[in-house]
Formats: structure tokens, C-alpha cells, sequence
């Protein structure tokens, strides 16, 4: 079986803890993602609407890359079904719209959101990128604590997949 694990790593200012914001993971059963691509174009769509952004054929595209700091043809990915934005940008598009992440990330669950605190604990994080050379050794840019706390949350992360896959 082949997993392909890609971590995005943040690290919140002022703080010591790393946090696992996306974990990327390919196995067998999960090779046919149009149908959840397509589902979420459409809702990025609905959000687009929601934040008044103008309709496809008048600037869509464009206006969606500029709002969340991506290229046209990155936001052109996401409004027709080819690509996911990373998880930074789904959260923030969540919020901006005011719709759950997991109803825009999934379409389960409720897509209102009445509150979104202001002054949540995870705003201002800052991206850290963590660069594994793929020899075994430890990855490039991370020492002491922060290494301890990646390796448990790779291994925690990890063990998750791997029950996921046995079912």
C-alpha cells in the first residue's frame, strides 16, 4: 500500500508548540477525488458569493487569487474542481465567508457559523516550512523541543493514518 505524507507545520508566534495544520495522505481507496473536488468547487462558489465577489465571467477568478493572496489560476483550480487551497486559505476562507470549515472542506454538517471569536488564540500563525532530506536523518531546521514535538505529532498523525487504512 502507498502513503505519501506531506505535513505542513505551524508554529504560533511567541509560542513553543508545533501544530500540524495539513497532512496529505494517498492510499488506494482514495485515488478517485473528482467527486469531492467537484462538490467542493461548488461550495467555494456559494462562499464566493457570500463575500461578494463577482460572478464567473466577470472577474472571478482573479478576484478570489487577490482576496486570499494566490494566483488566478490557483483560485481557477479551487471554482472548477482541479485543486484544494492549502489549509491556511480554507480556514481563512471559512471565516471570511462565516461558514464552517468542515462544511466548506467536507459539505457535512451545518454551513452557518454564528461566531467567530476575533481574538482566537491560532491568529497570526505563522507558516514554518520543515524540510526532510528523505535519508532517515532529522529534518532541517528544527532542534531541540520542536524536533520532540514534530516526532509526536508525525507519529501521532501517523498511527491515525495507518488505523484509517485498516478499516
Amino acid at each position: 500500500m502507498s502513503q505519501i505524507l506531506v505535513p505542513k507545520v505551524t508554529l504560533p508566534q511567541g509560542r513553543q508548540r508545533l501544530i500540524v495544520t495539513e497532512l496529505s495522505v494517498t492510499l488506494p481507496f482514495m485515488e478517485d477525488k473528482q467527486p469531492l473536488l467537484d462538490a467542493f468547487a461548488k461550495r467555494v462558489n456559494l462562499v464566493c458569493d457570500r463575500l461578494g465577489i463577482p460572478p464567473a465571467g466577470k472577474n472571478r477568478q482573479a478576484e478570489l487569487g487577490n482576496r486570499f493572496g494566490v494566483s488566478q489560476k490557483a483560485a481557477r483550480k479551487w471554482l472548477v474542481g482541479e485543486g484544494f487551497p492549502d489549509t491556511a486559505i480554507s480556514i481563512r476562507m471559512a471565516i471570511d465567508a462565516r461558514v464552517s470549515y468542515d462544511w466548506l472542506m467536507t459539505g457535512r454538517g451545518q454551513m452557518e457559523v454564528t461566531d467567530y471569536s476575533s481574538d482566537s488564540e491560532d491568529d497570526g500563525l505563522a507558516v514554518r516550512r520543515v524540510v526532510f532530506p528523505g535519508d532517515g536523518k532529522d529534518p532541517i531546521g528544527v532542534y531541540g523541543k520542536d524536533l520532540d514535538e514534530l516526532r509526536q505529532t508525525l507519529e501521532s498523525a501517523l498511527h491515525v493514518i495507518e488505523k484509517a487504512a485498516r478499516k
